[in-house]
């Protein structure tokens, strides 16, 4: 009875296993080491990510950056005129100094296609800030101005519906250009309310619209925009 309890014994101990794989082998068990191997167990010396650090990333701020193109138009920015209304639609009682004046007095219509650099921050409930830094390709004629530079800062909410992101925020900064007839650089300020969408073409990757009309009537903007994020959708 004695030699049956010893190798009971014996046959235990050489099939126990431990938590770390050292008492597996391959014909005992399909269990594989980690692709990480610690040189040492000790808390405060392991080489390998902590329990639960595939999850810090939702814990980081959500940050989004976005690269488009925006169209925008000004008008009454300083430098020129633009005709008012043709010649066959004037009253046939104006004369010809009337109109040449009406022509003068006109404010002009400058329109201008930017290239937009935007950074933004997430926060909860969807609550976001944004920097748009905005350069001049090119202006069309009719135009005052050569080129200009906008400095934007935008506060907005949205919220994501399936795989459309809808939005609305509140845009000021300033336009810095440089008027054809002068040789400083002249500034506006800039005041808009806009809308957005985005729509998502993977879990990081987005590409939307914006539009954008002025709070004091002086002009509008739409655009489009490729944008790269840091959390899926948005952590939405």
């Amino acid at each position: 009875m004695k030699i049956l309890l010893a190798s009971l014994v014996v046959m235990a101990t050489s099939s126990l296993g431990y938590a770390d794989g050292s008492g597996l082998d391959d014909s005992d068990s399909p269990y594989v080491l980690p692709p990480c191997s610690d040189p040492s167990d000790v808390v405060g010396y392991r080489a390998c990510p902590a329990y639960g650090a595939w999850g810090d990333n939702l814990l980081a701020p959500y940050v989004f950056v976005d690269i488009g193109v925006n169209f925008w138009t000004f008008s009454g920015l300083a430098g020129g005129t633009a005709p008012s209304s043709p010649r066959s639609l004037a009253p046939p009682s104006a004369n010809a100094s009337t109109l040449s004046s009406t022509m003068m007095n006109a404010p002009s219509v400058d329109r201008m296609i930017t290239y937009d650099e935007r950074v933004g921050v997430g926060f909860a409930y969807g609550l976001y800030l944004a920097f748009d830094f905005e350069l001049s390709a090119f202006a069309s004629p009719p135009t005052t101005t050569t080129s200009g530079l906008l400095a934007l800062l935008s506060a907005g909410i949205q919220h994501r519906f399936g795989p459309l992101t809808l939005g609305g925020e509140i845009t000021g900064g300033v336009l810095a250009y440089s008027p054809a007839t002068q040789t400083d650089l002249a500034a506006e300020r800039v005041v808009q309310v806009r809308g957005r969408a985005d729509l998502w073409l993977t879990p990081w990757f987005t590409i939307g619209g914006v539009a954008g009309e002025s709070i004091f009537g002086d002009g509008w903007m739409a655009g489009i925009q490729l944008g790269l994020h840091t959390h899926a959708y948005g952590r939405r």
